[in-house]
């Protein structure tokens, strides 16, 4: 996979799909992403459903999920900045399925 990456990388670029690219990144990695920011317990409890503007809109389990990565939101924006900085991403929103 990282082999067809590296090909392809500088054609995403030039066709202006970098953006899209990284998108379809975040969520394929999401699972990954949490348990990699905030621990294995947060592991299955959200995906990503949109970003929009400035803004990761986040589908929680529940209320209590919602909760709990509302308070882990400033930790988890700070990983997402530094692994996609190209997206750009300022604010999460959670909210329930």
């Amino acid at each position: 996979m990282e082999k067809i990456l590296k090909i392809l990388s500088p054609k995403i670029k030039a066709w202006g799909l970098e953006k899209g690219f990284l998108k379809a990144q975040l969520y394929r990695q999401w699972d990954d992403l949490i348990s990699n920011s905030l621990g294995e317990k947060f592991k299955k409890k959200s995906q990503p459903l949109k970003i929009s503007r400035d803004t990761l809109i986040v589908s929680c389990l529940n209320p209590l999920w919602a909760n709990e990565f509302f308070l882990q939101s400033q930790i988890l924006l700070n990983f997402l900045e530094k692994k996609f900085p190209k997206l750009k991403i300022k604010k999460i929103k959670f909210v329930i399925r």
